[in-house]
């Protein structure tokens, strides 16, 4: 898991962070784990939330910020389903892409894929 920074309406990546759950950047989560999910089983109405790692960022209006996270092909993934808003006026986008997308380096360009949309996955980034 990574989060891109561009220059505001650029694709060249101009920083990379990494993301990290409880210190590991590639972690493996299982959502039928009750030490990841308490609440099984977990479904529309009992959703899993997974907090983050915090990272140290100042977000400025002058850059793009694009969280990327891989999925590997495995039969615990088979069936993951991501979260999408209900309402999808957001000012978060996001798209699905069927590779890893997150090995890329400072001066490569971000991802492409579909036009935005509402976000897979992460659904909300707040400030402690």
């Amino acid at each position: 898991m990574v989060l891109y920074t561009t220059k505001r309406g650029n694709y060249k990546i101009s920083a990379v962070t990494p993301v990290k759950l409880k210190g590991v950047s590639n972690p493996i989560i299982s959502l039928t784990n009750k030490k990841v999910c308490p609440t099984q089983p977990i479904s529309v109405s009992n959703p899993c939330v997974i907090r983050l790692d915090p990272i140290t960022l100042s977000p400025t209006t002058l850059s793009d910020y694009y969280f990327v996270m891989y999925l590997g092909s495995n039969s615990n993934n088979a069936s993951v389903g991501a979260a999408n808003a209900q309402y999808p006026i957001t000012s978060l986008t996001g798209w699905y892409l069927s590779n890893d997308q997150t090995q890329l380096k400072v001066g490569n360009s971000i991802p492409s894929g579909y036009n935005g949309t509402h976000p897979y996955f992460l659904l909300y980034v707040m400030n402690n």
